[in-house]
């Protein structure tokens, strides 16, 4: 079993408030979209889209790589291009195919129980996250995380996106210096450089698509679990 990577991370005994990502930091997201899509291509070809579910899968990767994966039209794009007796009814069996699966979201093994220690610990806990807010909700809610978080603070990708200044503002809500808070996540591009910029300890999940990609934390962990270990309690105001 490969351990987690904690190479000597800085004192951060002066940690008052922990900012957590939510996709591939508190439940597997590339796993289920995964799994999403293909219930949704199935439910496609069943409703009469005339192609393989590899031809379907194909062209629906290009799409979310064009338009990204909070364009509400996926679907009605990947139509489309292939033939399609009743466009509308496979669109909606597609979307009613991918929003049932939902329902098989849960967050990574003892997830909660290590929120609501934080929380007991007295560290302010927020949801630090960039895309549609309501879908960003959908998920806290559906998880069953919702509860133990103080903030939610989520950023338009159109907008600004995750940089420096996102998180200079949440410090600034929080009335914190950024050198007391430390942001969790998974992508080295939204939740470790630009936290870091900003003056954020920054601690970094080696899970989901951007495992493997390189970046340079405060530490780096495969699992949430040994962060109880690493942190030392909130500092006193």
């Amino acid at each position: 079993m490969r351990k987690s990577r904690t190479p000597h991370p800085p004192s951060l005994a002066g940690v008052r408030a922990i900012l957590f990502d939510i996709d591939d930091t508190l439940f597997p997201s590339s796993e289920f979209s995964k799994l999403a899509r293909r219930n949704a291509i199935r439910a496609m070809i069943q409703a009469g889209l005339r192609a393989t579910p590899a031809q379907v899968e194909r062209e629906l990767a290009k799409i979310v790589k064009t338009k990204g994966s909070n364009f509400g039209g996926h679907f009605n794009l990947l139509v489309r291009r292939f033939p399609s007796p009743n466009p509308d009814r496979i669109v909606a069996a597609g979307i009613a195919a991918y929003h049932n699966t939902k329902s098989s979201i849960s967050p990574y093994p003892d997830t909660a129980r290590l929120l609501l220690t934080l929380r007991e610990r007295g560290y302010v806990l927020a949801a630090a996250s960039e895309g549609v807010a309501l879908k960003q909700w959908d998920k806290l809610i559906r998880l069953g995380l919702d509860p133990f978080f103080h903030h939610v603070f989520v950023t338009s990708t159109g907008q600004e996106g995750k940089t420096p200044a996102f998180y200079k503002r949440i410090a600034r809500k929080l009335r914190l210096r950024p050198s007391q808070i430390l942001m969790l996540g998974d992508n080295p591009a939204k939740d470790i450089v630009p936290a870091s910029h900003a003056g954020l300890h920054t601690g970094r999940l080696l899970l989901g698509k951007h495992a493997r990609e390189h970046a340079k934390a405060s530490f780096s962990l495969r699992s949430l679990g040994p962060l109880l270990q690493i942190l030392p309690g909130p500092a006193k105001k």
